[in-house]
């Protein structure tokens, strides 16, 4: 999504394209190559416009001006167009290989004037004039030792795609039109635009240099992720008014990080209540193997990465998060009831939300010699 131009000049800055991942499959049918798709939920900052179709049986020609919009080989948005009538093709389209042959007349030829077709076009939508989708890109074909010249391009029909298949499974009516209204043609539309506010915060270590170029992630009614600046703040905006959403910072590298023999040795003389390590901070970081408990087991963890037997922490991150308003109840046993969850939620947003800070823990350090980027 939003990985587009505002004009056919390529932009001074390649736009940061955002992505949904994850969908389920609703129908396919192979003679005319389509298939719907219905995607996990786009998050409501997302720049999204819903594309119009037209499912006349009666069309025997696409009018002039119909276009196609893709993005060939994975580049930017792009646009081709046909200046002229494109026609439905009386022959059948032999792909060759696995992927078979497609009946005659079951899909839309065009000539582009405008514009190339290149691999990663596929499945791109054929729009007419009226802006509705009439069919997909399937294939086609440019003249030889000229890949800019388009002797060829087959779209799927869509009106075939609507109600040729045998079963719901295999065509688009039911799904489209679900209420069975019989409508013909629908118009694409924006999706509206929803009032934003923005959800920020701070990330210190517990105690209290600020941690730089972590990423925050945020969940819930949007998805996305920032990093933090030189003093640890962070900031997602537009975030859409009335959603739920969780804020987690991640920072799961160089387990080594403030880690040394040193740190086995506090922690050691702390298991043995020879001296006790002084911040309930502390005594999670020590927690090594995330048991809820400090134990020899979580020295021997640590132990492997220094000496190099083990790459990182076998039940760990290398950093903890905790919300920084956490209070322990017995700050010599922060264990106790359970430490509080990783993230802040923020319910129905209705406002800029200010407070989404927490506190970093270097897990295994406990002298605090950790470097917090």
């Amino acid at each position: 999504f939003d990985y587009e131009s505002p004009n056919c000049s390529f932009p001074a800055t390649v736009p940061v394209p955002r992505s949904v991942l994850g969908s389920e499959r609703i129908s396919y049918r192979l003679e005319t190559d389509f298939m719907l798709l219905k995607l996990n939920p786009i998050p409501l900052n997302f720049d999204v416009y819903f594309n119009g179709w037209n499912h006349d049986s009666n069309l025997s020609a696409i009018n002039p001006n119909s276009v196609y919009i893709h993005h060939p080989i994975g580049d930017i948005k792009k646009i081709s167009v046909d200046t002229q009538q494109s026609l439905i093709y009386p022959n059948t389209l032999p792909w060759g290989g696995v992927f078979g042959t497609s009946p005659a007349n079951s899909h839309w030829k065009s000539i582009t004037d405008i514009g190339v077709f290149q691999p990663g076009s596929s499945g791109s939508p054929f729009f007419d004039a009226s802006k509705r989708i009439v069919g997909q890109l399937h294939g086609g074909s440019t003249a030889m030792g000229d890949e800019c010249k388009v002797t060829g391009v087959y779209f799927g029909r869509f009106n075939l795609s609507w109600n040729q298949g045998a079963a719901p499974e295999s065509r688009l009516k039911e799904w489209l039109d679900p209420n069975n209204t019989g409508a013909v043609t629908q118009n694409g539309y924006a999706r509206p635009v929803v009032q934003g506010y923005s959800i920020s915060g701070n990330l210190k270590t517990h105690w209290g240099v600020p941690m730089e170029e972590i990423r925050v992630e945020i969940g819930g009614g949007t998805t996305g992720f920032v990093l933090t600046d030189t003093l640890g703040n962070f900031q997602f905006t537009n975030v859409p008014a009335g959603g739920n959403y969780t804020i987690k910072p991640i920072h799961d590298h160089n387990d080594l990080n403030g880690v040394t023999t040193y740190d086995l040795v506090l922690i050691s003389k702390h298991i043995l209540a020879l001296d006790f390590l002084d911040s309930p901070w502390k005594i999670v970081a020590a927690d090594i193997n995330q048991s809820s408990s400090i134990t020899t087991f979580d020295i021997v963890d640590a132990r492997k990465v220094i000496l190099g037997i083990n790459t990182g922490f076998s039940t760990n991150t290398s950093w903890r998060f905790l919300p920084a308003y956490t209070i322990f109840g017995d700050p010599t046993n922060p264990f106790m009831g359970g430490l509080p969850p990783d993230n802040i939620s923020v319910n129905n947003l209705q406002a800029n939300y200010l407070g989404a800070d927490f506190k970093g823990i270097k897990v295994g350090d406990v002298n605090n010699t950790a470097i917090g980027n």
